[in-house]
């Protein structure tokens, strides 16, 4: 009799772990769900349901992210035709004949023309920047005001 308490014990301590880590389980299932309009049971016609709220949602997530790839490679192109420029100036400079082709006013002006992309690049960059805070500061309000 005294095992079937100890079987009994340790069967009831265990019920107890897997129903513990169960709930653990669901719960972290629900903080992690992923929305999917179909669990919501709108209709098509309906244009106000949460299901195609959801749908709007995804498809902006994926309008931004082929967005972002965009910007992504624009940015890295202009930095790769500057680098491309500044290692021919180096090398120009660099390379005793080379340099005698060019005026100390040439390599100036080159040397400006670079100033000056680097400029460019640089306001591009903090407008960039400031619209983002804009859009940034309008999504809280708006996500303050659906939570409310």
């Amino acid at each position: 009799m005294n095992e079937h308490k100890v079987t009994k014990k340790s069967c009831t301590t265990i019920l107890c772990e897997l129903t513990r880590l169960k709930s653990q389980q669901k719960y972290l299932e629900c903080s992690q769900v992923k929305l999917n309009p179909d669990n919501y049971g709108s209709n098509e016609d309906d244009g106000d349901g949460v299901g195609s709220i959801i749908r709007e949602i995804e498809d902006l997530k994926i309008t931004l992210a082929r967005g972002l790839e965009e910007q992504k490679m624009s940015a890295k192109r202009e930095v790769d035709n500057m680098w491309i420029f500044v290692n021919a100036i180096r090398d120009d400079i660099l390379d005793g004949e080379r340099l005698k082709k060019y005026s100390v006013q040439s390599i100036r002006d080159r040397i400006l023309s670079i100033n000056s992309m680097l400029a460019k690049m640089t306001e591009n960059n903090e407008q960039n920047l400031k619209e983002l805070q804009q859009k940034i500061l309008e999504i809280e309000k708006d996500t303050k005001l659906l939570l409310k």
